[in-house]
Parts: C-alpha cells; sequence; structure tokens
C-alpha cells in the first residue's frame, strides 16, 4: 500500500513527518513562510518505507530519516 505524506528537513535532516491533510498543508505553508532554513517536502512511499522512517524519527535519528525518505520514495519533491 503506498501512502503519501508531507515532512519538512533543514540542516539537522528530516524533523516532522505526517499524512498529507488540508491542515497539514495550511500549517507547513504558515511555518514556512517564516523559516527559510527548511525545506518542505510530499512524498508517497510504501508501508515498509513508511515505517522505516518513522522509526527513525521516534529516535530521533533525523538524518538517517531524512536519506531513507529520498532513497525510498517512490515520488519525492519540494513544496513551494
Amino acid at each position: 500500500m503506498m501512502h503519501v505524506y508531507l515532512g519538512w528537513a533543514d540542516s539537522e535532516g528530516l524533523r516532522f513527518f505526517q499524512p498529507e491533510t488540508d491542515s497539514t498543508l495550511r500549517r507547513f505553508a504558515q511555518l514556512l513562510q517564516h523559516d527559510h532554513r527548511r525545506v518542505a517536502v510530499w512524498s508517497v512511499l510504501d508501508s515498509t518505507a513508511l515505517a522505516a522512517v518513522n522509526s527513525l524519527l521516534d529516535v530521533a535519528d533525523y538524518k538517517t530519516a531524512w536519506q531513507v525518505l529520498q532513497n525510498h520514495s517512490a515520488h519525492l519533491g519540494r513544496l513551494i
């Protein structure tokens, strides 16, 4: 099964990751409007990759979570 998620990353790696919803999109727009050191991304990934990213975020391994997201997403793009 494929999942659509939004996330944001900074110099430390992937810091936030949630399912795509209208409220998440609005929150990201507000958050990123005031902080240009972050990048927001949209991704489509399978259940295995999703579990790996979430596990890494649970242990605060942000850099590895960012690498896994980049390497294992079926689609990954920057939100503008």
